[in-house]
């Protein structure tokens, strides 16, 4: 798909999404002031469902160009909407050097990237300790990052099952830098990804904080 297509592809999307979803889900956002007028940009959010890809696309003003799992490109709808979409695809539990390449050609553009850190649809909605790529591609980069908590889209899709709208609340925190850090490689990427989940889990209620239960909330 050329470049230009593609653009009007996500431009519909954007719009597609964001009349849509608000009719399935008693939806409420947060935050909209913090949303930055264009990238380069990276944004982290917490994965508990399908859902939480397609609610960045309705709600953030610019293309995003996110990193998904590549056996994602065979899961019956979901598959479908990235290839229509367009994404980096990751190969999981191979180090994948293209994928990390790609989204770094992305934030060189000055362009907008989508990430979960956690890696993976979390079972329980609580946060789990990160994979490296997020932080990696921050300290890469040196670009700002954008925090998004999202609750209640873990029991969305069973609850349009029985004909139920379910209460999602979005909260977009306010861009930041990484901190400086220093030390082995390993050790600086550790520090990096808890202080990438402190953001997010400021921005959650306490129940879905999970391993960072002890961030006070972002109001």
């Amino acid at each position: 798909m050329g470049t230009s297509v593609r653009s009007i592809v996500r431009r519909g999307c954007h719009l597609f999404l964001a009349a849509v979803l608000p009719v399935l889900l008693r939806l409420r956002v947060f935050g909209r002031e913090n949303v930055p007028a264009s990238g380069p940009l990276i944004v982290v959010c917490n994965h508990i469902s399908h859902f939480d890809a397609l609610l960045l696309v309705a709600l953030l003003p610019w293309p995003i160009e996110s990193i998904a799992v590549a056996d994602l490109w065979q899961v019956p709808v979901t598959g479908w909407f990235i290839r229509l979409y367009g994404a980096i695809p990751l190969h999981r539990g191979e180090g994948d050097r293209a994928a990390l390449r790609a989204a770094l050609d992305v934030l060189a553009r000055g362009d907008v990237l989508g990430i979960a850190p956690e890696g993976y649809i979390v079972p329980g909605a609580a946060l789990v300790r990160p994979q490296p790529g997020a932080a990696y591609l921050a300290l890469r980069s040196k670009v700002p990052l954008l925090p998004v908590g999202i609750a209640g889209t873990e029991r969305a899709l069973e609850n349009l099952k029985h004909g139920r709208r379910t209460e999602v609340t979005v909260r977009i925190g306010e861009p930041f830098m990484l901190s400086p850090v220093e030390g082995p490689r390993r050790e600086r990427l550790r520090r990096a990804s808890d202080e990438i989940m402190e953001h997010i889990a400021a921005l959650l209620p306490v129940a879905y904080r999970g391993v960072y239960a002890g961030i006070e909330k972002d109001d």
